[in-house]
């Protein structure tokens, strides 16, 4: 270095250069002292970045210029200054969309769901999966009804081996006129484009990862049930 930094955290060496061994570049001057960005973002960057993560601390002004790695936003860094930071309380979570699928629309979707899971039985009933769950520009809703292995095979007459191939799938029959007049069917009863397949348990945990929400999962009122015993008269 051919001019003698002080850098705000150590000496500088005998010859003038910097203890750190960072390149000049890495120094920036503020008022009579030079900070060094490179160890300032090392020592305090980890710190300020999980403060951030964690909503507890957020910037705050500060009299006097800033130092170290935060100058003007000089390398994407934070002041070092404490006084730059204040503590608040942590923010209230942004609230999130379990789907983007219209409320009216969706109520029609679980009642009709709740006759496909009575209709197919052994299983673990209707899902809400794929794009519909994520964004709002979806091209159609998935719809999955997951059934149990033994049942699956004996639905739709395959061995257990063939749960991975097109035959416990669109190679079968029974399985794409099952599932295609059920989508149909679904599409009908509330004005959705809906895709509905039914799911072997085992591929369906091992294949599909991404968000699932249930369907056809209603609750009654205990005194509006049919077994529901008769009022007492007062």
């Amino acid at each position: 270095m051919s001019e003698t930094f002080v850098c705000s955290h150590r000496m500088p060496n005998p010859d003038g250069s910097c203890e750190c061994g960072h390149p000049t570049t890495s120094h920036v001057r503020v008022g009579r002292t030079i900070g060094c960005d490179a160890c300032n973002a090392e020592r305090l960057g980890a710190e300020v970045e999980e403060r951030q993560r964690a909503d507890k601390w957020r910037p705050a002004h500060h009299d006097g210029p800033c130092i170290g790695p935060g100058i003007e936003g000089r390398l994407g860094g934070r002041c070092q200054d404490e006084a730059h930071w204040k503590p608040v309380e942590a923010l209230p979570r942004k609230w999130e969309r379990s789907n983007f699928v219209p409320s009216p629309h969706f109520l029609n979707l679980n009642v009709a769901c709740r006759f496909v899971n009575q209709a197919l039985g052994d299983g673990f009933g209707c899902y809400l999966v794929g794009s519909a769950c994520t964004r709002r520009d979806y091209r159609d809703v998935d719809v999955r009804f997951i059934m149990a292995d033994a049942a699956f095979d004996q639905l739709f007459n395959i061995e257990p081996k063939d749960g991975d191939s097109g035959r416990g799938g669109w190679l079968n029959p029974l399985w794409s006129l099952m599932c295609s007049s059920i989508s149909l069917w679904l599409s009908q009863q509330t004005s959705l484009p809906v895709d509905f397949q039914i799911q072997r348990q085992t591929q369906a945990n091992a294949m599909h990862d991404g968000p699932r929400h249930a369907l056809g999962i209603l609750i009654d009122p205990p005194e509006k049930r049919p077994d529901a015993p008769a009022p007492v008269a007062k």
